[in-house]
């Protein structure tokens, strides 16, 4: 019977520890919520820093206009949402499986099919073969949207 009894007093003592472990780590912080605006590229992690990042808009003429500002968007796009939002900052686009298409950015429009033109994505002086809707932002990021045409 002192087996059994220690047996008993051995479970509820390390489901009293596992229990007490479980209740630290959800005290501790390490919250994942995480809230997602559809259609928008824009994710953001509640725990998640704000980052400071800059996008440069070089049009067709080479005329350059800066942004920078401070944000918690997961991915470039929901940076361009929150210019956007912000004032003269604007662009639109077409969806598709892999993400928008940059059409217009500040008004001006790039048709690639009449003549060549797009938007290419640069990040930290890099061509980027990623997206608006897959790029990454972090910390110190320098992204420059830049009126092109192909060769």
């Amino acid at each position: 019977m002192k087996t059994k009894s220690r047996i008993i007093k051995t479970i509820i003592t390390f489901g009293a520890i596992g229990s007490a472990a479980l209740t630290f780590a959800g005290c501790s912080g390490g919250s994942t919520d995480t809230t997602t605006t559809a259609g928008s590229g824009s994710s953001t992690t509640a725990t998640e820093a704000e980052k400071k990042v800059s996008l440069d808009v070089v049009n067709s003429k080479g005329e350059t206009k800066h942004y920078e500002d401070k944000t918690s968007a997961q991915y470039l796009r929901g940076f361009m949402d929150e210019l956007k939002e912000d004032g003269d900052f604007t662009y639109t686009g077409s969806e598709s499986a892999s993400g928008i298409f940059i059409e217009s950015v500040n008004d001006e429009a790039a048709n690639y099919a009449t003549d060549g033109a797009y938007w290419a994505i640069y990040v930290n002086g890099e061509y980027d073969n990623s997206g608006a809707d897959t790029q990454t932002v972090k910390d110190g990021d320098e992204f420059k949207l830049v009126y092109e045409k192909a060769q």
